[in-house]
């Protein structure tokens, strides 16, 4: 029907009703309709009569409309399909889709989906909704390999510059995923940008003081890599010849030290 009040209105009445007579014609319609309304309104018919497969889902993810591929997206959160179906749509053009995808891939806790989350927050610099919405689908558990995907992207040993994902794996990681994070951070390459070092160091002690109380609580080598990062800041601070934005971020870094960070 082209009246919009009359299509929820039968979906409505389907789905109070149970009326599982109506999955085949459902079906049949996301198969041979050309109408994209057509084929999303039988998708959410189909998502409440609990009667959507993953067969059939994973088949709307490729849709030629990008709202029917937005709304199957957002139901392969409860409908598990194949995990390399969600990641393959990183390359989808339009962005509501991968704002979806952000938040979705949180639902699955496999390597491929921890890869994806960490490439779509370093394709997504600059877009504060995917960046936001892709923070959202952090967890306990995969935050460490969120991380470690992260720091791969970055390359040749780099840090990368965004610091929210250090903060959140201080925040909602167990010492084991904290200690690793600060591991990353210090091993990093020597010549990575010295203003990125500090910025990265400086999350690093400010969400450790807000966490645990500070650096004390990982004693050994996890501090000596932190070390290194306050000796460079100690270096650059007093030379004269290094440029203000470096001085300021070494000298930023140092007063946390000093402050018991």
């Amino acid at each position: 029907s082209p009246s919009g009040w009359q299509r929820d209105l039968a979906q409505r009445l389907l789905i109070e009703q149970g009326e599982l007579d109506c999955v085949p014609p459902l079906l049949a319609i996301i198969r041979e309709s050309k109408n994209p309304l057509a084929r999303l309104h039988s998708l959410c018919t189909l998502e409440g009569l609990l009667a959507l497969s993953a067969e059939t889902l994973e088949s709307l993810l490729d849709d030629t409309d990008a709202g029917v591929r937005r709304h199957a997206v957002r139901n392969a959160a409860d409908v598990r399909v194949v995990v390399a179906v969600l990641t393959s749509m990183l390359r989808d053009d339009d962005a509501k889709v991968r704002l979806e995808l952000a938040a979705t891939l949180g639902s699955y806790d496999e390597p491929a989906a921890h890869h994806a989350l960490a490439r779509l927050l370093d394709r997504s610099e600059g877009d504060p909704f995917i960046t936001a919405t892709a923070m959202s689908s952090l967890t306990p558990k995969n935050i460490e390999a969120v991380v470690e995907a992260y720091f791969e992207l970055s390359g040749d040993g780099g840090i990368p510059g965004d610091f929210e994902l250090l903060r959140q794996a201080v925040a909602m990681g167990d010492q084991q995923t904290i200690a690793r994070v600060i591991e990353l951070v210090g091993a990093r390459r020597e010549d990575s940008s010295v203003e990125i070092v500090f910025g990265a160091t400086a999350a690093l002690v400010n969400s450790l003081r807000d966490r645990v109380g500070g650096v004390g609580a990982f004693p050994g080598p996890v501090s000596d890599l932190l070390a290194r990062g306050f000796g460079r800041a100690r270096n650059a601070a007093v030379l004269r010849s290094e440029v203000e934005s470096v001085r300021l971020g070494a000298v930023e870094l140092l007063g946390l030290v000093s402050a018991g960070g």
